[in-house]
């Protein structure tokens, strides 16, 4: 028997703090505090926690259970393939189905899209015909193939100054009796007005440019087209309930009602509407010298909204034996300072020569009884500031006034 010292040398004992080699040793179930492997041939890692800061990318040739989230310092070469019916079962959140969809120019199928917070349809087609809602700033130019329904909108009460703007449809009824002398649209907007009573239209050369430039009062039923251009003008366009036209064929001339002179020096028509070419002026009255003996005549003087005007009239009135040129009026006799009471008769015709500049051409004859029966020749011209609205009579010094007698004109 050998000696326990021949077996048990340093070589053949495993120390506890040394650094030995086991060759072809089994140990069963050992517990290894912080052991440094090295390479292992083979090792079964099932049961293995904690955290491995430095494994080298590999590949998993299993399948591998793994829990909890898996983050990447680097990049992951090898995914492996995925379709998006997989990735879509792997996922229990999404919504929708098909393929995956990427920021960058995806192509979606018959989407749902709710509504977008912003979006440009330049390249969109197949608009619904009655899906599209809400206003379109810009449509261009579009080809119409269908019935195209414009809506009817709450009636409009009449008002001097019809406003158009805020109607709810382009089909409006409009109701009430007040005179409108203007309506307030938008540049492009059209619309058609239909009258529900005797409704009164007061011609203006922008604002109601009534087709044949006169006043009218429609009648129940009567369609209005109305429509404002670029230049601002609103145009007026009437089909009267009874099919008559709003001017009559070869005429348009228009009477006005007989004004009966006052017991003063001068008298004024107003109200002369708007686009008027020519007015013929009658009187036949009684006159008399009221203040101080002197010298007197009878004055016609043209005018715009800014009243009549006193100055810039190039005129002359002369009978056989006189000559009265006069540059403030258009003199319809001679000085005159009879005491006893005189008849004038006379009939004077006005005719617009330039409507851009508004001067108006006057000729006109005029007689009196009471100056040795003379008759009177007149012409001459003014220039208005704006358009002529207004006419009136006038005396020079104001010793004449009017007793009685009346004066009317027409005008076209």
């Amino acid at each position: 028997m050998a000696n326990l010292t021949d077996i048990i040398t340093p070589t053949n004992l495993v120390t506890k703090t040394g650094t030995d080699t086991l060759t072809n040793k089994t140990l069963t179930s050992p517990i290894l505090t912080t052991p440094a492997l090295g390479t292992p041939a083979s090792g079964v890692a099932t049961n293995l926690t904690g955290t491995a800061a430095s494994l080298t990318a590999g590949t998993v040739t299993t399948n591998a259970n793994l829990t909890g989230h898996i983050t990447s310092t680097g990049n992951a070469t090898v995914l492996g393939s995925f379709t998006s019916a997989q990735l879509a079962t792997a996922l229990t959140n999404e919504t929708g189905s098909g393929s995956a969809v990427f920021a960058t120019s995806p192509t979606l199928v018959t989407p749902a899209l709710g509504t977008p917070a912003s979006g440009v349809l330049t390249n969109a087609t197949g608009l619904p015909a009655a899906g599209v809602t809400g206003t379109a700033a810009i449509l261009g130019a579009n080809t119409f193939t269908g019935l195209q329904i414009e809506a009817a909108g709450a009636d409009i009460a009449s008002a001097t100054a019809t406003d158009l703007t805020a109607a709810t449809g382009n089909v409006v009824v409009i109701t009430g009796t007040t005179t409108a002398t203007s309506l307030t649209m938008t540049k492009g907007q059209q619309m058609v007005l239909i009258a529900a009573a005797a409704w009164p239209l007061t011609y203006h050369a922008t604002t109601m440019n009534i087709v044949g430039g006169v006043d009218y009062t429609c009648a129940a039923g009567d369609r209005l087209y109305v429509v404002k251009d670029d230049d601002d003008v609103i145009r007026v366009s009437v089909l009267k309930q009874d099919g008559t036209a709003v001017v009559a064929a070869g005429g348009g001339l228009t009477i006005g009602t007989p004004v009966a002179l006052p017991s003063a020096t001068s008298v004024e028509i107003t109200g002369i509407p708007s686009g008027t070419k020519r007015i013929t002026l009658a009187l036949l009255s009684e006159m008399k010298m009221t203040g101080a003996s002197g010298a007197d005549e009878l004055w016609l003087r043209i005018g715009d909204s800014g009243g009549l005007e006193t100055s810039g009239y190039e005129a002359s009135v002369f009978s056989d034996s006189e000559n009265n040129p006069q540059a403030n009026a258009f003199p319809m006799d001679t000085p005159y300072n009879a005491t006893q009471n005189f008849y004038y008769a006379f009939c004077v015709i006005l005719s617009l020569v330039d409507s851009s500049s508004n001067i108006w051409s006057v000729v006109g004859n005029s007689y009196s009884l009471g100056n040795s029966k003379k008759a009177y020749s007149m012409t001459g011209y003014k220039a208005l500031s704006a358009e002529l609205d207004r006419i009136g009579l006038t005396t020079y010094q104001g010793n004449k006034s009017f007793t009685k007698g009346d004066i009317n004109i027409t005008y076209e």
